[in-house]
């Protein structure tokens, strides 16, 4: 089921399940296979702070029970086996043999899970990454011509785009805390 993946996208999968164990869940979830890619990846596409996006996701979960040993195979949920179908959609769509990392992102980026809810409020969207991938033409360190390289192209541009969307994200979180000030001032004017 998973020869097309990279070994990357596949330690996702894998750190998802160990996600899914930790907390007792019975299913591998999207919100599981985020928090692989956080572990597999750790600066997940320019954002800054990923244990504050490990506890909003955590946040996000139902807590299922006792953890289950690793060695129990759990399966993936309906919703994780559509995140991974549109991950294979995405890679095909870009015209990429191998479906990596970044088509996992695209995947729950379609999906209508906390998962996709969390990455946007990291300031992560579709588009964006589309156009980063179609720039550096390369998933983990396979160009999308299919020839092996040992070098992950990264431009400047990819760079100042990730330190935008970092900045972007920040702002966002100050603008919610102002936002949650002044409505409390407003609402003591208002008494």
């Amino acid at each position: 089921m998973f020869e097309r993946y990279t070994e990357k996208a596949r330690r996702v999968i894998f750190f998802g399940r160990y996600e899914a164990s930790q907390v007792g869940s019975k299913l591998i979830e999207p919100e599981h296979l985020l928090l692989g890619l956080l572990r597999e990846r750790r600066n997940l596409l320019g954002i800054a702070d990923t244990d504050a996006v490990k506890k909003e996701i955590e946040s996000k979960m139902p807590v299922a029970g006792k953890p289950i040993s690793t060695s129990v195979d759990l399966p993936l949920s309906s919703e994780s086996k559509r995140v991974l179908t549109y991950a294979a959609e995405e890679a095909e769509d870009l015209s990429h043999k191998p479906i990596g990392t970044d088509h996992i992102v695209l995947g729950l980026l379609r999906d209508s899970s906390p998962a996709k809810e969390v990455l946007e409020n990291h300031g992560l969207g579709p588009a964006q990454l589309r156009a980063e991938m179609q720039l550096m033409k390369t998933l983990d360190g396979q160009p999308a011509n299919g020839k092996f390289t040992t070098q992950i192209v990264e431009s400047q541009f990819t760079q100042d785009l990730a330190a935008i969307n970092t900045r972007i994200a920040h702002l966002q979180t100050e603008m919610r805390e102002m936002n949650a000030k002044l409505d409390k001032i407003l609402e003591r004017l208002g008494d």
